[in-house]
């Protein structure tokens, strides 16, 4: 998968950036130390026998790290034409739908998930029967096509991009809701991708139903700046659209430097 990879990727650079040679060898040399932590098909075995958690993990490691790859690429080219025609045709190469399996509400399930692209040079993929995402005030929501209805908590996904690292992000966000009763974080995260946490019940703080919950994820641009990802819903709906959400940014790519 690696080599596969590997290779597309030096013949589309090569073809992309013939006018600027120079800077094609800086950026190769680059995407290559990422793509070097990918795992090989006998590692890859190795892991398909580990432990779920443990492999969930560690497979997620080289997911971010081709998705790093592509954002290092664009932060590079970006500003120039063969390199745009580049990222574009990176942008490409992921499946317009595809299937995953994963368990919701203690359940597994199949879904069909379709890709979306976001404002802020990045991709993600959510079941366009469940979900759409709309633009608030610049800023991408993803809610339910069917609302949970009157009385309910609000229940939405954004994603916006902000300057400063994860770390300093997510610890001014714990102090936007340092207020609520319960409040977990900042904490750094692998799941449901490398980033940093923090997660706040309101309301009572966890005894009743509809407790509204808010999680924040912030993840590296890889460019000193983070994407943010807001998550609204109740504490009913952990295992519903709280599990939902988590499961869109496992499917999370960076495309390109905002």
């Amino acid at each position: 998968m690696a080599d596969a990879f590997d290779e597309r990727l030096k013949t589309s650079l090569r073809r992309a950036t013939e006018p600027a040679s120079r800077m094609q060898e800086d950026v190769w040399s680059r995407i290559a130390e990422r793509l070097a932590a990918e795992p090989t098909d006998r590692e890859e075995a190795a892991e398909e026998a580990a432990p779920s958690p443990v492999r969930r993990r560690r497979l997620r490691r080289a997911a971010v790290g081709s998705a790093a790859a592509v954002a290092m690429l664009g932060a590079f080219l970006a500003a120039s034409p063969p390199g745009q025609a580049f990222v574009a045709e990176v942008k490409s190469w992921f499946a317009p739908q595809k299937t995953v399996e994963e368990p919701l509400e203690g359940l597994p399930e199949s879904t069909e998930v379709e890709l979306q692209e976001g404002t802020a040079g990045y991709v993600i993929y959510f079941d366009e029967a469940r979900f759409r995402m709309d633009r608030v005030d610049g800023v991408d929501r993803i809610v339910p096509v069917e609302p949970p209805g009157p009385g309910y908590p609000e229940v939405y996904m954004e994603i916006s991009h902000t300057d400063g690292a994860p770390a300093d992000v997510a610890k001014a966000l714990a102090a936007s809701v340092e207020r609520e009763p319960t409040v977990l974080g900042p904490r750094k995260v692998e799941f449901p991708t490398a980033g940093w946490e923090v997660y706040a019940v309101g309301g009572t703080g966890g005894l009743a139903w509809n407790d509204p919950v808010v999680r924040y994820l912030a993840i590296d641009d890889g460019a000193g700046g983070s994407f943010v990802a807001k998550q609204k819903y109740f504490l009913e709906a952990e295992e519903g659209y709280g599990a939902r959400f988590q499961l869109m940014m496992k499917e999370f790519y960076i495309t390109e430097n905002p």
